[in-house]
């Protein structure tokens, strides 16, 4: 068995009793309020503390980018929200993939111009 000297840096060290502890907290405090909880997977990015967050009653999670969104799609998650703007065809594209397979993808635009690319993207992708 390896001590913890033996382990290589960089490394990642999960506490995993707390982390599960932190995650039912975490849950409890959204059920105590009636909120619904969609944690956003860039604090861990592990596809198993994601599932373990939904089985606690999250809603769904959070990405930062489609290539994220992709990863947990193929863990088997159904409901994302990529929370940073999507841009370019390419991009969209991989996501319309994902909803034709049957997954909730849900895309935060937060100006003008990303809303103009989503819609005029959007369009060229329907008619292909």
């Amino acid at each position: 068995m390896e001590t913890i000297e033996d382990i290589e840096t960089p490394s990642l060290l999960i506490e995993f009793r707390k982390t599960i502890k932190n995650i039912k907290e975490m849950q409890s405090l959204a059920n105590r309020y009636n909120k619904n909880l969609r944690p956003h997977v860039k604090t861990h990015k592990i596809p198993l503390l994601a599932h373990l967050q939904l089985q606690e009653g999250a809603k769904g999670i959070c990405t930062q980018k489609a290539s994220e969104a992709e990863v947990f799609t193929k863990s088997g998650i159904k409901d994302i929200l990529i929370s940073n703007e999507v841009l370019g065809k390419k991009k969209l594209r991989r996501l319309f993939e994902l909803i034709n397979l049957g997954y909730k993808v849900s895309l935060a635009v937060d100006s003008p111009l990303g809303w103009r690319s989503w819609e005029r993207n959007t369009q060229t992708i329907w008619k292909s």
